[in-house]
């Protein structure tokens, strides 16, 4: 279809279904076509459309007539607006959180928002170019950006990498994306080989595994409203390569400590089976909350996806204030940033020939092994043991949050050795590096648990939440209805 279709599909769809739904819809549909930009540019386009220039979701089965279309295009509203009342009153459930919860939220705050080593530098420099202050996004920023410095070239006892999956999670005007773009712009101007690691969106898992291979093994990806991308790549109407991007993001976290072996795919996309050493993948995205949890099932938990994930996640008390002593970033460059990153890639390249000329190493990829101190191995123990024992023992064998827990104690260490510490010119993981990365991850798992809760309450509670975002007034169709009209609207 042309472009002006395009474009009245979209109108159709925010006036039917509102930003939200409209814009998903929009993207899945879109998705079929050989022109499509991908999500980041087609949401663009979506939040452009400001006036409905009197096109209504009418538009939509007008057009789908005219293509053969022949379903009804009148619906049952009262039904969907009483599943809109109970998906009012668990959004309702959702925001309550007692006294306990609060405090201890609070204490895990003031030790995120106090970080170690490489990530405490990074933070410093993302809150002066913040012109809102949001300190929380900015350590999650920092920390995503220190694992990039830090991937093949330190790894802990258990040959944990620093292969890091986080995601900002807020209500809209939070700063999520003011976050982001600072990241992205310290990553675009940094020397050339940190620079490089640098890439576009992903749009398939061929894509992906290209941009690994090409840079060696390492990439750093910034993924603008992931929620929105994972119901994307999850879709019923994606393509097979767009669908197994989130099984190749799973497997790649898993491989970071050997080799990956890569899947053929398809000989028409000429790409053979490759072998990858120690792929180091980090992921940065942000997403509002009911977007990124609306895309997540329990499955999602049960198969080890979802739990990869790092969230940090403000609530829509928390929104942020103007920084008085906001510098723009070009104004204030992270020049000893950039110095510590080359001292570091020299420094390391000499380390590791030394000990490989004496000794010998083995394995794809050589790196630095970070020791703990006494005192930090005994909290990873008493992580390990809560984790492992004492915490899953309280919860039952059917809760999800149980399978949320799974990756909690890797997760530690891979935070732990990336907030290590220099001694003596030296990287070593700190007591104060262990108990960073503990609070880093029990905020994660204390903003999660409140969702998983609701999420066990079967997809019913999921699917009133969707009808509450598309019902307001007036006509409103079922996202059912949607895609059976739009199977004869080909792009």
């Amino acid at each position: 279809q042309s472009y002006d279709t395009w474009i009245q599909v979209g109108l159709a769809l925010q006036d039917g279904f509102g930003p939200i739904t409209g814009s998903e819809l929009f993207v899945d549909w879109s998705s079929r076509g050989a022109k499509f930009d991908g999500i980041a540019e087609c949401m663009k386009k979506f939040r452009s459309f400001h006036d409905p220039r009197e096109i209504t979701i009418a538009t939509l089965f007008y057009i789908a007539k005219e293509n053969g279309y022949q379903g009804e295009d009148d619906f049952d509203l009262a039904a969907i607006r009483a599943k809109a009342e109970v998906g009012a009153q668990l959004l309702d459930s959702w925001a309550k959180q007692d006294e306990t919860v609060t405090d201890n939220r609070a204490h895990l705050i003031d030790i995120i928002t106090h970080p170690v080593g490489l990530i405490a530098d990074i933070y410093e420099w993302m809150r002066k170019v913040s012109y809102l202050k949001q300190d929380l996004f900015s350590v999650a920023a920092a920390t995503s950006l220190a694992s990039v410095f830090y991937a093949h070239k330190f790894r802990d006892r258990s040959n944990s990498y620093t292969n890091n999956y986080i995601i900002c999670v807020g209500p809209t005007g939070c700063g999520k994306s003011m976050i982001c773009d600072n990241a992205q712009w310290l990553m675009a101007n940094a020397p050339t080989k940190l620079h490089n690691r640098l890439m576009g969106e992903m749009a398939s898992a061929p894509g992906l595994i290209d941009e690994l291979v090409r840079k060696d093994g390492i990439a750093y990806s910034y993924i603008d409203e992931i929620g929105q991308f994972f119901r994307f790549s999850k879709g019923e109407n994606s393509s097979q390569y767009t669908q197994a991007i989130g099984t190749e993001m799973t497997k790649i976290y898993s491989k970071a400590h050997t080799s990956y072996t890569t899947q053929a795919y398809s000989a028409a996309a000429k790409r053979p089976v490759r072998e990858i050493d120690h792929p180091c993948l980090i992921i940065f995205g942000q997403s509002v909350p009911g977007r990124l949890y609306d895309s997540v099932t329990k499955e999602d938990f049960r198969d080890g996806f979802f739990n990869r994930f790092t969230l940090i996640e403000i609530t829509k008390d928390e929104i942020p204030v103007r920084n008085p002593d906001y510098v723009a970033a070009e104004d204030c460059p992270p020049t000893e940033i950039y110095e510590f990153w080359n001292h570091l890639d020299s420094w390391t390249t000499n380390e590791i020939h030394k000990i490989s000329s004496c000794n010998g190493l083995t394995g794809g990829v050589n790196t630095l092994s970070v020791p703990y101190t006494d005192k930090a191995k005994e909290m990873l123990e008493e992580c390990w043991k809560y984790y492992k024992e004492t915490l899953p023992e309280t919860l039952d064998d059917a809760d999800v949050f149980k399978d949320a827990l799974t990756r909690a104690h890797e997760m530690i260490e891979k935070y732990a050795l990336t907030s290590c510490e220099f001694i003596d010119e030296r990287p070593i993981i700190t007591e104060r590096s262990v108990r960073w990365a503990r609070a880093f991850v029990d905020f994660h798992l204390l903003g999660l648990k409140s969702h998983v809760r609701e999420l066990a309450d079967t997809q019913y509670g999921r699917d009133c939440i969707k009808m509450k975002n598309s019902v307001s007034v007036g006509r409103r169709y079922t996202k059912q209805e949607f895609f059976t009209a739009t199977n004869s609207i080909h792009i």
